[in-house]
């Protein structure tokens, strides 16, 4: 039912640390740049599409030499990166702080695809779906766990601590990850092959399925992360909620995309692909229209946590759609190469946000409603 064996617990356990690792500090970065370190927000927003930015360089590279000898060195070493950034973090310059995030978002987007479609070929071919809800399910769960925790953390211990816990629990996903088993065959390293797998990658986006595929992404995520980009900053400065209290809603946030993850499967067998695609990401984008018209506290957090459950209902079938419209030999290029179409309109929507924000700060959550053109364009284009 679960859709585990022995090969994927390892890759699942370090997975699900290397989520607790990030969402303990990431969710609080845009509280602690203004109003720890006093940054303007669009210095933020500069700083949040620096990263993304740096994740996108780093997503592809890392996939086209994950394809070409083999996913575990890659993703360890993704994980090995991330200690050290996170623990650079704590320090009060702005420069430096900049550049360890920069780092920071490298080492988690080298690592966060390819874990993916690690997972996928360490599990039982027919129990595929159910695996990766399990997956999905699991790492939301620490998510959930960790900014309630890290919330306490902060009010407790400060930052610093926060960052040093947080790169004590990638250090520990680094040792998991060494326990698990490659799925390629070994093969010498060589540059050459993974730069000449990473030319197929205008291949890949010339598939006709798969280039609408990224084409819709790349509108929705523009639209959908100019909120999502500073909708915790809109909480606690708009709103008013402290860091204790953001920390909760996050865990229930994160609670309910754990329990979007162990239906996505079913819901993806019964209604297809791209019908729960479409659903999941219509309903997302109605919904973060709606956290727009309201300035109730306790309305806005459970808009927000409903939000996740239903935006969370994509990823098992998000990832399907790449297994089974990619070649076996570029998946995780082809995984990365829908990263990088989400970070193409990740990287600028921070900007647009912190644009909006100067107008006034609930415009943030008005461009949701450009992606409903998209969704419909890739629905009947599919189904077509």
């Amino acid at each position: 039912m679960l859709g585990l064996n022995r090969r994927n617990v390892p890759l699942l356990a370090s997975f699900a640390l290397r989520t607790a690792s990030i969402y303990a500090w990431y969710p609080f970065f845009v509280v602690f740049l203004g109003r720890t370190l006093l940054m303007p927000e669009t210095t933020i927003g500069a700083i949040l599409a620096a990263g993304v930015a740096a994740g996108l360089l780093s997503s592809v590279f890392g996939a086209s030499i994950a394809d070409t000898t083999g996913r575990r060195p890659v993703y360890a070493i993704s994980l090995a990166i991330l200690a050290p950034a996170t623990m650079t973090l704590a320090l009060s310059s702005l420069e430096t702080v900049a550049i360890a995030y920069l780092v920071a978002s490298a080492a988690i987007y080298a690592s966060g695809p390819l874990a993916r479609i690690y997972f996928s070929e360490l599990s039982p071919p027919e129990a595929r779906s159910q695996a990766l809800g399990t997956y999905f399910a699991t790492t939301a769960s620490m998510a959930a766990v960790a900014p309630l925790i890290g919330g306490f953390v902060i009010e407790g211990y400060g930052y610093p601590a926060l960052y040093t816990m947080s790169a004590i629990f990638a250090t520990l996903a680094v040792m998991l990850a060494f326990a698990t088993s490659e799925t390629l065959e070994k093969r010498a390293m060589k540059i050459s092959k993974a730069l000449t797998t990473l030319a197929s990658l205008p291949s890949l986006m010339k598939r006709p399925r798969l280039g609408l595929y990224y084409g819709m992404w790349i509108a929705v995520t523009l639209t959908l992360f100019a909120p999502l980009s500073f909708i915790v900053l809109y909480a606690n400065q708009v709103l008013g909620i402290t860091e204790a209290w953001i920390g909760i809603i996050l865990a229930c946030f994160h609670g309910s995309a754990a329990l979007a993850h162990l239906t996505s499967g079913q819901v993806t067998r019964k209604l297809g692909i791209v019908n729960t695609l479409s659903i999941s990401l219509s309903s997302g984008s109605l919904l973060l229209l709606m956290l727009c018209a309201t300035r109730d506290v306790m309305l806005f957090a459970v808009l927000w946590v409903i939000l996740h459950f239903v935006i969370e209902l994509h990823d098992v079938p998000e990832t399907e759609f790449i297994v089974e419209n990619a070649p076996r030999e570029a998946r995780t290029l082809a995984m990365s190469a829908l990263v990088v179409a989400i970070l193409l309109g990740r990287a600028p929507a921070p900007v647009v946000a912190s644009l909006l924000w100067a107008i006034d700060p609930a415009y943030i959550f008005l461009p949701p409603m450009l992606a409903l053109p998209a969704i419909g364009v890739f629905y009947l284009k599919i189904r077509s």
